[in-house]
């Protein structure tokens, strides 16, 4: 069934800021009806892009009950543990993810570009191999997010479809983090494939068609274009040809004698 919480908007107030700086965000959301259990957003920081054990949650923000209508919630959350990210994946674009849970159940994830980098032209210049974090920048970009919607049981009575997940965006859109992929995903990229391949054995039969007609072109109307004769002339040198060669009986006959003998 459709979403009984829809989050609106999600704002930033201190983008872009220093690295070690809190991060200080305005989540605002509608519910469609009363919910009786309750209702949790998890901020996390994508800490490596290959590796979910670098994720850090760093912060969950739990509402027991929640009433129809709009609501948004303010919070200032700390910024992530500098130890817990991988040295060589500390400066560069990573990613920042808010998860919304009901009831336990994962219903929207939803996904931001967070570029982490040097405002100092020396440092941008020479990286240096161990990361100097008081000189280093967050910079969220909320122009481009990643949205995805799944499918939960809102209420007791309703049923779990088999595909647990849907995407509202399109697919050019979709950017990848350290998240595990959906069943949604793994379907549109086995789609993908299984249309690549049928275009390319199109174009191979074509290309097969293509070659018989080249083949029936040179064998039908093909000409020497380096021959200074016209065609009446080949003409007669063929009639001369076939008239000084001998009936195919008498060569027949002919090679029997030289058999027999």
């Amino acid at each position: 069934m459709a979403s009984l919480v829809n989050v609106t908007s999600v704002e930033l107030s201190n983008n872009p800021a220093p690295f070690d700086s809190k991060l200080s965000l305005s989540i605002t959301f509608n519910c469609l009806e009363i919910l009786k259990k309750p209702l949790s957003f998890d901020i996390v920081y994508i800490g490596c892009p290959n590796d979910t054990e670098h994720d850090q949650v760093l912060d969950t923000i739990t509402i027991p009950e929640v009433t129809v209508g709009n609501h948004t919630i303010t919070v200032e959350v700390d910024p992530p543990v500098v130890e817990k990210i991988p040295r060589e994946d500390f400066v560069g674009v990573t990613a920042i993810m808010l998860k919304a849970f009901y009831s336990g159940q994962l219903f929207n994830k939803i996904s931001w570009y967070c570029a982490v980098e040097y405002t100092d032209p020396e440092l941008i210049e020479n990286k240096p191999e161990i990361p100097v974090v008081e000189k280093l920048q967050r910079r969220v970009v909320f122009d481009e997010p990643r949205n995805v919607i799944y499918n939960i049981k809102w209420r007791e009575d309703d049923v779990e479809d088999e595909v647990v997940t849907t995407e509202e965006v399109e697919e050019s859109d979709v950017i990848v983090f350290s998240c595990e992929p959906s069943e949604f995903d793994i379907a549109a990229e086995n789609a993908e494939a299984a249309e690549c391949e049928e275009v390319c054995q199109e174009m191979d039969e074509d290309s097969e068609i293509a070659d018989e007609s080249m083949v029936e072109d040179d064998d039908s109307g093909s000409v020497d274009l380096n021959d200074d004769s016209d065609v009446s002339a080949d003409e007669d040198v063929a009639d001369e040809t076939m008239e000084d060669e001998e009936p195919l009986e008498e060569v027949v006959e002919h090679t029997k004698q030289i058999v027999s003998v």
